[in-house]
């Protein structure tokens, strides 16, 4: 019924009887009007109307669409492939600093399908299929988590031993709660347009604060002859709560407005700020005496 780039694991009901929609990468969508109803009823649905082709019997692309050829073609059965593409107006093809391709919005992708009914006669090949392939609106929100979790952990190791543990602590809490209270805003006023962007706030302040941090700091603060059962209890804490956290969220934004939901979050990462503000001591080129001196340890 429709074809999404969410990777849907389950379906729940608000307290409104809307439908809601869970994605793996942890996001929450619902089902809103369609601006565009309506609009895709001249859909093309023959080869002829899409225009790309000035002769489909003779397979002539039209002008502006242009062939290409990949650098390894994979064994197919035999079967040959002739590649187009078609980009709006005058348009092109950006290429990021890391090497991967942008292309543009309504960018086409054009490939047919041959196979030679005698093989080694080209006078028996046929046509099978061509395939379009419409690049629309829809954003990879999963990749973009991805990425940004990748770098800004990086950036998270590299401040680490020059800022300090404390101070990434704060940066991660003042995103958490800035992130997660513009998330609770916008589903308050159905602003849903920022939600995507708060979310990668949240991950980068995550990346960079607490999600690089608290690995360092378990290994620091526990004296030696703790260190090893102080590191198990805190990997043992964090992977359980964050497992209880994936189970119920979707049941809470069943029972709850995700408004709420997200404001209770954020009213914890307050908490969490007091806590790192009033009970985390700094680690960062301090001997472990130190530390157990001030926080009153000593024997």
């Amino acid at each position: 019924m429709a074809d999404t780039t969410l990777q849907i694991i389950c379906f729940a009901v608000d307290h409104a009887g809307e439908l809601l929609v869970m994605d793996y990468a942890g996001t929450i969508h619902r089902l809103i009007a369609n601006p565009a109803r309506g609009k895709n009823s001249n859909f093309p649905r023959t080869l002829s109307e899409t225009g790309l082709f000035a002769s489909v019997k003779e397979h002539r692309p039209a002008a502006g669409v242009v062939p290409y050829a990949i650098a390894a073609e994979s064994w197919a059965d035999h079967t040959t492939a002739q590649r187009f593409i078609a980009l709006p107006g005058n348009s092109q093809i950006k290429v990021a600093n890391a090497g991967t391709w942008q292309f543009p919005q309504d960018t086409v992708l054009v490939k047919t399908i041959s196979l030679e009914l005698r093989r080694g006669v080209p006078t028996s090949k046929r046509r099978l299929e061509t395939q379009i392939l419409y690049r629309g609106e829809q954003e990879w929100l999963s990749i973009g988590i991805g990425v940004t979790n990748l770098i800004f952990t990086f950036v998270g190791l590299w401040l680490i031993d020059r800022l300090g543990r404390r101070t990434l602590l704060y940066i991660g809490s003042f995103g958490y709660i800035a992130s997660l209270g513009l998330c609770a805003w916008a589903f308050f006023t159905e602003n849903y347009t920022i939600v995507p962007a708060c979310i990668l706030a949240f991950i980068a302040a995550h990346a960079v604060g607490q999600g690089a941090v608290i690995w360092v700091f378990i290994s620091e603060i526990f004296p030696n002859r703790h260190r090893a059962q102080g590191q198990s209890l805190g990997s043992f804490t964090h992977w359980f709560f964050a497992a209880l956290l994936t189970l119920f969220f979707p049941s809470m934004v069943t029972l709850f407005e995700p408004g709420y939901v997200f404001g209770f979050f954020c009213f914890m990462m307050v908490l969490q700020l007091v806590w790192v503000k009033a009970m985390v001591p700094e680690t960062k080129g301090r001997p472990l005496e130190q530390i157990e001196h001030e926080l009153g340890m000593t024997e």
